[in-house]
């Protein structure tokens, strides 16, 4: 664009840092830390089994120079490359979850809990299931039946095992992990019964090539797990992979309140879209079909389209219901007219009006080893709206930053930085 607000931004986190993920913000929600995970190498080879990594905690206000002291690390083998352990923040400072492998299954497989930590007094509880995705107000937690099985769509999600280990997991019932943190009550969401609720096997292919494949095998799969602002309603992303699925190769986006009840198929994409989400008032946001758009939660619901140009990580400003930030992929700088190795914040406000926070250093398209250890962005939000937590591309790492407050009503009377 012509200028941006250019807000201001500083690296918190050490080397080798990452937050986890554009729906849950690294900023505790006093504002004073910030979680994330550390590996121990970024590349040259993908993640191996067995690989510990660090959870940890900066203090923002004990800066000494330019850094941020670690107030809090714990080793943990349950985690990948891109949203790490799953570390995030509950109800307050004192609510740390993530995840850790507490045993072995009988082909050598990780067993992995969450771990509710009470960091700032050494005390430590482990869950009966793995955490993915908690809300806001700490009272909840979702997740996947088995971290290991992200893999079998893409890599980067959950927990690493050994190709024979996630072989082994095709055969095992998937679904949804729902558990109430303050008694330990669980309850699962098998993957089978929300796809006869949606009646996905049902529903005409959605592609050229007629019907699906007779004989041919659909496997479908548990991916994103995520909460709605008011911790009431689940969004659960199902990937369909197979000839012999209804819409082939498919990606369905299908929300459900936490007993499994009221199963809706907001979006069905095939190969252009990606990074469905929770709106502030209880739309979906995503890329879909080239646009950001915005879908009520109702069966089969329209794009309302929030920009003509898809990019990134859509997500809500909590407090601004009119206003949504996206970050761009390294591998689009070229359709923004950024540099090889640049990555802007768009702040969309509707009406395919848009203005740039700024623009961010990634990791150049192909500079990783493999794509497993990409430099995504991920913005995210602290629970008053305000302030982001990004990753980024410094001295040859990743590492977690954070912005300076941004003024929004300032922002949106700046009639020189916004364009269609």
């Amino acid at each position: 664009p012509r200028s941006t607000y250019d807000v201001r931004w500083q690296v918190v986190g050490g080397a080798r840092t990452t937050h986890r993920f554009f729906d849950s913000s690294a900023i505790s929600p006093s504002g004073r830390y910030v979680c994330a995970t550390r590996t121990r190498r970024e590349g040259p080879a993908d993640v191996t089994p067995g690989d510990v990594a660090e959870v940890v905690v900066y203090d923002l206000q004990k800066k000494r120079k330019d850094r941020f002291p670690v107030a809090y690390r714990r080793p943990t083998a349950a985690w990948d490359a891109q949203l790490g352990a799953q570390v995030q923040w509950g109800a307050s400072d004192d609510e740390l979850y993530f995840n850790d492998v507490v045993g072995t299954r009988g082909d050598g497989a990780p067993i992995v809990r969450g771990v509710r930590s009470d960091w700032q007094r050494g005390r430590e509880t482990r869950l009966p299931t793995p955490v993915y995705h908690v809300t806001r107000d700490g009272a909840r937690a979702a997740a996947p039946r088995d971290l290991a099985a992200l893999r079998m769509t893409q890599d980067g999600y959950g927990v690493v095992v050994t190709p024979e280990q996630l072989r082994h997991l095709e055969s095992q019932k998937d679904g949804v992990h729902v558990l109430d943190l303050r008694t330990n009550a669980t309850a699962f969401l098998e993957l089978s019964a929300l796809v006869a609720a949606a009646e996905l096997d049902s529903r005409p292919r959605a592609v050229a090539g007629g019907d699906a494949r007779k004989g041919a095998e659909c496997h479908r799969h548990v991916f994103h797990v995520k909460w709605n602002a008011k911790g009431t309603r689940l969004l659960v992303v199902v990937r369909a992979r197979g000839q012999g699925c209804p819409r082939g190769d498919a990606n369905h986006a299908l929300t459900v309140n936490p007993d499994g009840a009221d199963v809706r198929v907001v979006a069905t994409w095939l190969r252009d879209g990606n990074h469905p989400n929770w709106l502030e008032d209880g739309r979906l946001s995503m890329n879909y079909e080239g646009k950001v758009c915005a879908f009520d939660d109702v069966e089969g619901g329209s794009c309302q389209v929030l920009s003509e140009r898809a990019s990134g990580h859509p997500v809500g400003v909590p407090g601004r219901g009119d206003l949504v930030v996206t970050d761009t992929y390294a591998k689009e700088h070229a359709a923004f007219g950024l540099e090889a190795g640049e990555a802007a914040l768009r702040v969309l406000s509707g009406g395919d009006r848009e203005a740039w926070l700024g623009v961010f250093p990634v990791a150049a398209f192909g500079t990783m080893p493999t794509d497993v250890w990409r430099c995504d962005a991920h913005p995210a939000f602290d629970v008053k709206g305000r302030r982001l937590a990004l990753n980024v591309w410094v001295r040859g790492s990743r590492r977690v930053a954070i912005t300076d407050e941004i003024d929004w009503d300032a922002l949106l009377k700046r009639r020189d930085l916004w364009f269609s």
